[in-house]
């Protein structure tokens, strides 16, 4: 093949350095493949840049910010006068947790040898090997390498509805509202999902007026729906306006003579209602990057919104695999790196399993936390499950309350057939971290009866599994 040199031809090549991407290369180098990364950004991608640790990093400052308000409770007292919340330091802090990750990224790519390309790339064709064009975009060089496999891992961007020019001043997406401090007297957040939920806990904590509205008829319309009442409960003692059924009507929106937004909104019924506010952030899903990527010229059709796969992760063309948002499954990080071990491992020869959906955990870092895994109660029935259900709240937990937070609860849908664990949906302080010993229960396929005889540290929040798997068959101790 023209172009062709031992100098450019690897075992493994990959497109994007997100999360999917950089996990994929280490792991084939593990195995003693030549690999490569073609990456037009930052190795990390979004996770690390633009979504999951800038936004938590945020979220930690402005709940710690909240928390000190509160140091009278627990004997501590503080001159509410002189609490300030320096956004621009806690942007600092932010950045610097970025810095040290992304650098330590950088090192582990160097360390496993893996070449690292910057461009983007495409698929130029397929013959013995993958050829595959890396395009410099701020010199414009082409350059072409060569691969018996390819990992697409490009990730995706947020959606923009129709008709929308973010500019970065009054309108935003995640990627915008994460460049620079911010603190609007009043924000307006359209979509209650993940993102828009935790952008809303930030900036009601920083002391902004906030209103979330959602198409959906509830708050986080993919959780249990218990989880959602709690939620938005939770939100209306905070002072957020919530309005879920709503959507907003993008060819009513204008800017007034004194800056603020004038917008419509319209319910589910028909009705309409006209709101101002400061700024507007769109948090309505995201949008997988896959419309560059020469898919037609290996022999792959355009399949839509996202590339269809095995639970190995190749597609339809042998040697081409696809890990992470474009693969279609949830958007999140630890999907991509489970996805990427997976393809990784499935190139190299290695005994594997498949990826398996009902495994991950979702977690949504607001205040209260929200995590889950598994089925909701309605698709467990909905899948023809004869379900029993265990619950156990929150502020019957002695360490819940020494935290001195006892908002929340746990709630574990059963098969009542043969007692295994089919979900587990919690909110409240610490789910985010708890929630994978649930996502490990269903991997071992266990019961809800081996739930409640596993033996908890007293006291800690670890307790409320015990409580719920035994609320199962009525056999809770403390409730």
């Amino acid at each position: 093949m023209p172009g062709m040199d031992q100098s450019n031809v690897y075992d493994v090549a990959i497109i994007g350095g997100g999360t999917g991407g950089y996990v994929a290369a280490i792991r084939a180098a593990q195995h003693g493949k030549r690999v490569v990364i073609v990456e037009k950004h930052l190795l990390g991608g979004t996770c690390l840049h633009q979504g999951c640790i800038p936004t938590k990093s945020l979220l930690e400052s402005s709940k710690l910010y909240n928390r000190v308000k509160q140091m009278d409770e627990f004997g501590i007292e503080v001159n509410q006068d002189s609490l300030f919340f320096n956004a621009a330091k806690a942007f600092e802090r932010k950045k610097a947790i970025v810095n040290q990750l992304y650098q330590g990224i950088q090192y582990l790519i160097k360390k496993n040898k893996i070449t690292l390309l910057h461009g983007h790339g495409h698929l130029v064709g397929k013959q013995k090997h993958f050829e595959i064009g890396v395009e410099n975009e701020s010199t414009g060089s082409v350059q072409t390498i060569f691969s018996n496999h390819v990992i697409l891992a490009t990730g995706s961007r947020p959606n923009i509805p129709r008709g929308i020019t973010i500019d970065g001043i009054k309108l935003f997406t995640s990627d915008e509202i994460l460049a620079h401090p911010l603190r609007p007297d009043h924000i307006t957040i359209i979509g209650a999902g993940a993102i828009g939920l935790e952008f809303a806990c930030y900036f009601q904590e920083l002391g902004s007026a906030v209103r979330i509205v959602e198409s959906e008829d509830r708050l986080a319309p993919l959780e249990d729906k218990e989880i959602s009442e709690q939620i938005g409960s939770a939100f209306d003692k905070r002072g957020i306006e919530t309005m879920p059924g709503y959507r907003i009507l993008i060819e009513h929106m204008e800017q007034m003579e004194d800056g603020k937004m004038l917008y419509t909104l319209q319910s589910t019924k028909g009705e309409t209602s006209v709101h101002q506010t400061d700024v507007i952030l769109f948090a309505v899903g995201r949008k997988n990057n896959i419309s560059a990527l020469g898919l037609s010229n290996v022999g792959m059709e355009d399949e839509g919104a996202f590339l269809q796969t095995n639970a190995y992760m190749e597609t339809a063309v042998p040697g081409l695999y696809a890990v992470g948002d474009i693969a279609g499954s949830y958007q999140l990080a630890h999907v991509a790196t489970q996805q990427a071990l997976i393809a990784a491992d499935t190139i190299c020869g290695i005994s594997t399993l498949p990826y398996q959906p009902e495994r991950v955990a979702r977690c949504t870092y607001t205040h209260p936390e929200i995590a889950s895994v598994g089925l909701t109660e309605e698709q467990a029935k909905a899948a023809g499950y004869k379900v029993k259900i265990g619950k156990f709240p929150l502020h019957f937990n002695g360490r819940s309350l020494i935290h001195g937070d006892g908002e929340g609860f746990i709630k574990m849908i059963v098969d009542e057939k043969t007692d295994m664990i089919l979900g587990t949906h919690m909110i409240g302080q610490g789910a985010t971290e708890l929630i994978a010993m649930s996502g490990f229960a269903i991997f071992m396929e266990g019961t809800a009866w081996e739930m409640g005889m596993n033996v908890y540290p007293h006291p800690s929040l670890s307790e409320i599994f015990g409580e719920a798997a035994m609320a199962v068959s009525g056999m809770a101790i403390h409730s």
